[in-house]
């Protein structure tokens, strides 16, 4: 690279180099791990915000009808929506200016350069930061767009953006080269082009009055110019390259195939392809190239006008680059902060040259915008005045808030009074030097001194260079105090006069119109002894006597405010009435009309008076907690005597003295508030105090009053006191160095844009005391004369040092503050540490969508592993209402809980969450609504479905699917863990394969989920959708992520294959055993119409993911279990718990788990009680296992008998079902209410109670399924004991029929022996004679002699047969040697051989 030596830092936009900003340029990368914000910067009343990444997400210009318009990118203008873009570094399509257009082609040689594709990409944000607290620069690493390699990074690209007469600028330069601290260095020369986006879809609004509207339009291409033309107003923008020292214009055009289908209404963005520089045409170490582009916001139909585009030195120059320079404000403040730090010895932790800095620059170019006032004939007048009115929160709902006006007019005065102050001090007279008093009004002129010579401590003189900067910024901040009180003069005070930029406007009791009194004086106290001019006060005498804003607006003295207002409305009713007594009785000119001068005026001060100060005494003597709404009386405490407030003496001390001690007396919070009490309870609502910035910056308070004051501490105390609780404050800074006012973003606190001024302006006094000290007369001396509150803490200083040694607070009494676990009986105070928001504040998961995120979504999605591609974003809309139409079935409901913000900036109050509850409307509804369940059409179910959380302003939604078919789990499975709930994956996996399981994991994300078995009865007819669930295989979709499972940590657990098994078959009794049924009940086939009905399996999965703090939640429940009454009921319950434990929301997302988990348990126990009942009473389990004499005599005996062992597996499916979902049930109480033990911090008494509470209905319902468990249990034990008991019956039954056949086999035995020999005989003697078988003529003698005799040898034969057959089987036995050496020894009985058991057989026969 060129070095600084030997190139022109203010030409060709040099001064972008790292080397060449110079120390104007102020860098962020040590608040990089802060919370992440946008950057707002202007000038004249025309304003833009870019967001954390330097891109354009808000514009802004005067316009004398409307106040001032807008424009911005495509997205909700709410809070949480502006907040969640402010905070990312890729705006995507809510951005519109101007960038390297992302996700484009590799270049390659074409034609057509709209085919040649870009050779740069953006790489990583290298550097964050801003010119003089004014302009932002970004730079980005730039590296080579290629496909299928590491990106190499071959340069940087640097952005900064800027407001010049009334036209928006940004410039981008892309250098070549390598970083210092770059891993490694690429050489590779450019060549093709480039491809720059801007514009896109933009809205436009306005701040007319207190209404804002918003618009979507179009844009249109007017030779070299973009035109987004609304119906009111326009956006103009211009692209130009920088070529030598002149600028060409580039066109804008609309991308290949992008605005073929639009109509000739192409939203953009638009491109710019621009030729990157070769090496022939520039110098490689000097290769660059520079763009600048233009925005003009006007209303439609006003001329056009482009001034002249500045030139590099122009720019420069306006920026105040050169630390030189007149605008070079960061080199001022900072080098008088070094100059403290130098003079005090002490550096601080809280970057208080930043705050300081950021927070004037930012109120004087951003909030600060020119107004037209006209009188009763809507005449301009006073346009020589230059009238400027001050809107807080310019781009997230801008109103003119009169409170934060106070505070912002406070803190420029201070800075104006500080930088005199600063200047009387480098002066060599003592003499003319200010006292101590911070709000001292002899202040000497600055322009009769001179500054004192200090030695150098560099090469050039600090305040040298610093004095021209601080007289152009006095010059400044005179000017633009002097212009804001024009505006409230005119507007509030000078009667009939009308402007274009009303304050915020409301019907309810309006407390902030009191410090329009308060801010006039105080301004006036403050600044006219240094020279301030009130150009109002001439023509005053002229002014009506009556009919002024304010008298209009001002409450009654009558009206009796809120209860929490009442204390801090009788202080600004007291310091009203006192400004306009002193503005009135001012031994000058009176500055307020006759009108304001009432009578007896003083009496009713003093009445005031003793009112608020009685209200202060009574705070401090009544000993409650500390809360973070008593901020406003701390300060308000301590400007009685800058108001000039208190007339009369009092024995107890000042107002601010009591304020101190109550101050002092505050403990940390040690137990959690309930979020919301039920109804007709009394109690303490609000969060912790330490959640808030300025509740520390009340101890400041403390010490800045008691700073200068108290003679008993060394000065290394004070700054010690003083440090500690800059170092608690440090927390709360932002990514640009600002206060974020509250942690709790549910809290309207986070809307104090005065937070910061209100600290800058305790610090500007603090380190105002510290020069004094330094330089004073006492700056050797701490001991010197000191003016002492003898009041200002209660007790003397004698008695502050002897202090208790039981006192459980540290260090001196100014610096009191509880030490943590001082008190045994008090719990610690709770880590208010763990409060602090992340960088980001809302979750990945509330802000991409298929609307404003869609390119995520149409690659391989990182968390699944598998393809997941999804339609170009003009599909996605057709594409989710085809999917919505299909979840029609499953009867899809969805609860939604937004954060309700209360109509008061100024209250700390939480309102509680708006529940909206809206289900996909489907035929059964019968167009029924609902008075809680509004039902919706497709296309709004998909725009909910499709839009981002944080756009709806959503922080918790739930989503119940009641399946009715298998479509939506088998299908768009995807686009439930892709899209709709990305932790919601593995839940399903589990569903799906319906695997009872529980899981919580802990993390950046916490995630709880777990998968349930359950069985219900069907009544007959079609079968239930669910059916085909069980018996259908795993959808294709499930096995793509199974296959792909192992690379992203995904494992089956227990082994369970993800196929269907007999277990989960439909339990329907078969039709061979209907016969039996029917002969045993046959009343119930009367009753089931078409047949006997089933118990089908269910599956119930519940998954819920927050984030780390838990108040952003996402809850799906896939379940049939559930009716529109316990989906109502559900959202209820839910809505209940986050209300009540909004400030532990840790605690919450458990207690909303188990809830929806009890609810589930509650209609499992039923479905399990109808299916037992169904399955025992119906088919008569117990009757089939009875000892009845007539079992077996039945017709159907047996097959009752398979029934009731039928009925009897079916209870066992129910059973184990019920086991394992209770194992998780069971697992999951467990894990959860250990993570509600730990809090974090101590719940309070009534906080507790609702815990206990609602841990008690989970276990109640709970136990509804271990009841049922152990009756089921009891059931299925009582009749497998019936079941083995009919079984030993009948085996005994058995045994008697045999022995009883054995008899009867018996006595046919010796009947048969009886009858044979006369058989024999009979047929020996049937044989015909010619045969010559028997003797001639034996005659019957013979024949009954013969069978006499074989009756005989039968008899004797059956009575010897076992000596006769033994005798037989000795002579057959065969006598063989074993083994081949011929050895004999034992004998082997052949195949005849009886085996040995026979003797014992034929003895058992004879015993029978």
């Amino acid at each position: 690279m060129a070095t600084k030596d030997n190139i022109n830092i203010k030409s060709s936009f040099n001064w972008l180099r790292r080397e060449a900003r110079g120390p104007t340029y102020i860098s962020y990368s040590e608040f990089a791990d802060r919370s992440a914000c946008s950057f707002e910067f202007g000038d004249n009343g025309y304003a833009a915000s870019c967001n954390y990444g330097g891109e354009l997400l808000h514009m802004s210009a005067k316009d004398d009808e409307k106040g001032v318009i807008f424009a911005y990118g495509d997205f909700e203008r709410t809070y949480y929506s502006s907040l969640a873009r402010a905070q990312r570094q890729n705006g995507g399509q809510a951005t519109f200016g101007l960038g390297i257009a992302p996700n484009q082609e590799p270049f390659h040689d074409a034609e057509d350069p709209k085919d040649r594709g870009s050779n740069l990409k953006l790489g990583q944000m290298l550097e964050r930061g801003c010119f003089n607290y004014r302009w932002p620069f970004n730079e980005y690493a730039l590296q080579l767009n290629e496909e299928g390699s590491d990106p190499r990074e071959v340069g940087t690209c640097a952005r900064v953006s800027f407001v010049k007469d009334d036209i928006l600028y940004q410039v981008i330069r892309l250098e070549q080269g390598c970083r210092l601290e770059a891993d490694v260095c690429h050489y590779s020369p450019w060549k093709g082009q480039v491809i720059l986006s801007i514009g896109g879809l933009i809205k436009f609004g306005a701040l007319s009055t207190d209404i804002a509207y918003t618009e979507h339009e179009r844009g249109v291409l007017d030779s070299d110019c973009l035109s987004i033309i609304g119906s009111a107003n326009q956006l103009d923008i211009r692209v130009h390259q920088l070529s030598g020292d002149s600028y060409d214009t580039l066109p804008l055009q609309i991308p290949k195939g992008k605005g073929d289908n639009t109509g000739g209404k192409y939203p953009g963005p638009y491109y710019v392809y621009a030729n990157l520089p070769t090496e022939k045409q520039t110098d490689f170490r000097d290769r660059h190239i520079t763009f600048i582009a233009e925005y003009r916001l006007r209303q439609t139909g006003t001329p056009p006008r482009w001034p002249e585009i500045p030139t590099s030195e122009d720019i420069h120059g306006y920026l105040g680059i050169d630390p030189y320079s007149e605008k070079a404000t960061g080199v001022m403040w900072e080098t008088i902060f070094l100059q403290r730090e130098e003079k005090s010895n002490y550096f601080s932790e809280l970057s208080e040259v930043n705050l300081v800095g950021r927070c004037v620059e930012k109120i004087l170019t951003v909030d600060l915008v020119p107004v037209t006032l006209r009188d009763e004939t809507y005449c301009i007048k006073y346009e020589a005045e230059r009238p400027l009115a001050l809107i807080s929160n310019l781009f997230i709902q801008p109103s003119i808030d009169l409170e934060a006006l106070f505070w912002k007019m406070r803190f420029l005065t201070k800075a104006y009074r500080f930088l005199h102050t600063f200047m009387s001090l480098s002066t060599s007279d003592a003499s003319t030097r200010p006292s101590s008093d911070d709000d001292s009004d002899e202040i000497p002129d600055v322009s009769k001194v001179e500054l004192r010579r200090l030695e150098p401590k560099s090469a050039w003189n600090q305040m040298d260079v610093i004095k021209k900067t601080v007289d152009y910024q006095m010059k400044r901040l005179r000017d633009y105090i002097e212009r804001i009180l024009v505006y409230l003069t005119r507007v509030f005070i000078q009667p009939y006069i009308t402007t274009n930029l009303p304050p915020l406007a409301s019907k309810d009791f309006q407390s902030s119109y009191y410090y329009v009194m308060m801010t006039i004086w105080y301004v006036v106290k403050m600044c006219e002894p240094l020279g301030f001019t009130w150009k109002w006060v001439d023509g005053m005498k002229a002014w009506p006597g009556e009919d002024c804003l304010l008298d209009h607006c001002l409450p009654s003295d009558n009206l009796r405010p809120e209860d929490k207002e009442k204390e801090k409305v009788k202080f600004l009713k007291w310091y009203h009435y006192a400004s306009v007594l002193n503005l009135s009785a001012r031994k000058k000119k009176s500055l307020l009309p006759k009108f304001w001068q009432a009578r007896n005026l003083d009496m009713k001060v003093s009445l005031l008076e003793k009112d608020a100060r009685r209200s202060a005494a009574a705070k401090l003597s009544s000993r409650l907690p500390y809360s973070a709404e008593d901020e406003i009386l701390d300060r308000l405490g301590f400007l009685a005597e800058p108001l000039n407030a208190e007339f009369s003496k009092h024995g107890a001390g000042s107002v601010a003295s009591i304020t101190a001690r109550r101050i002092l007396d505050r403990d940390f919070t040690r137990y959690i508030n309930p979020g919301r009490l039920p109804s007709g309870d009394k109690g303490p609502t609000y969060g912790p105090w330490e959640v808030h910035a300025l509740c520390y910056h009340s101890r400041l308070l403390v010490e800045n009053h008691h700073y200068s004051k108290d003679s008993y501490r060394t000065r290394e105390q004070k700054v010690e006191d003083v440090e500690k609780f800059r170092r608690r404050i440090s927390y709360f800074l932002n990514a640009e160095a600002c206060v974020i006012p509250c942690w709790e973003r549910t809290n309207t606190a986070s809307f104090q844009s005065e937070a910061t001024s209100v600290l800058a302006t305790t610090l500007l006094g603090i380190c105002q005391k510290d020069f004094i000290i330094a330089w004073g007369t006492s700056e050797n001396n701490e001991s010197g004369p000191k003016k002492n509150d003898g009041q200002s803490t209660g007790v003397s200083p004698n008695q502050q040092l002897n202090l208790r040694s039981g006192d459980p607070f540290k260090g001196n009494p100014l610096s009191r503050e509880p030490l943590e676990g001082a008190e045994i009986s008090k719990p610690p105070a709770i880590e208010w540490v763990r409060y602090k928001p992340p960088r980001q504040y809302h979750h990945e998961n509330f802000f991409n969508s298929l609307e404003d995120t869609p390119e995520l979504f149409e690659t391989c999605h990182p968390n699944t592993g598998s393809d997941t591609r999804l339609p170009p974003r003009q599909d996605v809309g057709r594409d989710i209402g085809s999917i919505v139409r299909t979840l029609n079935e499953c009867r899809l409901t969805i609860v939604d809980l937004k954060a309700s913000m209360p109509g008061q900036w100024n209250s700390h109050t939480w309102q509680g969450y708006k529940n909206e509850v809206c289900s996909l409307s489907n035929e059964s509804t019968n167009g029924r609504i609902d008075d809680r369940a509004a039902f919706v059409d497709s296309r709004t179910m998909a725009k909910k479905l499709s839009d981002s959380l944080v756009d709806q302003e959503l922080q918790h939604r739930t989503i119940i699917l009641s399946p009715t078919s298998s479509t939506p789990i088998a299908n768009d499975l995807r686009l439930f863990w892709n899209v709709f709930h990305m932790d919601s994956r593995d839940c399903f996996i589990n569903h799906d394969k319906r695997f009872p399981d529980f899981s919580c994991q802990n993390g950046s994300t916490w995630i709880a989920r777990i998968t349930l078995r359950s069985w219900s009865k069907r009544r007959p007819g079609p079968r239930h959708g669910l059916e085909s669930q069980h018996n259908r295989p795993i959808s294709n979709n499930t096995e793509k992520f199974l296959e792909s499972s192992s690379s992203v940590g995904f494992s089956s657990s227990g082994g369970h294959s993800a196929t269907p098994t007999e277990q989960d078959a439909p339990i329907r009794i078969p039709e061979t055993l209907e016969t039996a049924l029917r002969s045993m009940n046959d009343d119930l086939f009367n009753l089931e119409e078409g047949g006997l009905g089933s118990v089908e399996l269910e599956v119930s999965s519940v998954v819920l993911s927050t984030n780390n703090f838990g108040d952003f939640s996402q809850c799906t429940v896939l379940s049939d279990l559930l009716n529109r009454e316990s989906q109502k009921l559900l959202g209820d319950q839910c809505k209940d718990l986050w209300e009540k434990f909004i400030h532990q929301p840790q605690t919450a997302r458990c207690l909303v788990f188990l809830t929806i988990l009890g609810i589930l348990c509650e209609h499992m126990a039923n479905d399990y009680r109808i299916a037992m009942d169904y399955l025992i009473q119906t088919f008569k389990i117990e009757k089939s296992f009875t000892l009845d004499q007539d079992l077996l005599k039945g017709t159907h005996a047996l097959m009752q008998l398979k029934l009731g062992l039928w009925s009897l597996e079916s209870l066992y499916k129910l059973h184990n079902s019920l086991v394992m979902s209770l194992r998780c049930i069971e697992e999951a109480s467990t894990e959860l209410s250990a993570q509600i033990k730990q809090g974090p911090g101590k719940r309070g008494e009534v906080l507790e109670r609702m815990c206990q509470h609602s841990l008690a209905n989970f276990e109640r319902k709970m136990g509804q399924l271990k009841v049922l468990n152990e009756e089921l249990n009891q059931k299925i034990k009582l009749n497998s004991r019936y079941k083995d008991s009919l079984s030993t019956i009948l085996s005994l039954e058995d045994s008697r029929n045999s022995v009883r056949q054995n008899s009867t086999i018996q006595k046919l035995t010796y009947l048969t022996i009886g009858y044979l020999p006369i058989g024999l005989m009979t047929a020996i003697f049937a044989i015909p004679s010619e045969q010559n078988v028997l003797i001639p003529r034996m005659g019957l003698g013979g024949f009954v002699v013969s069978i006499v005799g074989l009756f005989a040898i039968t008899f004797t034969v059956a009575v010897f047969i076992e000596p006769i057959l033994g005798s037989l089987g000795k002579l057959t036995t065969i006598r063989r040697p074993l083994g081949s050496g011929g050895g004999s020894g034992t004998w082997i009985p052949s195949r005849y051989s009886r085996p040995s058991s026979y003797n014992g057989d034929i003895e058992q026969g004879r015993a029978g």
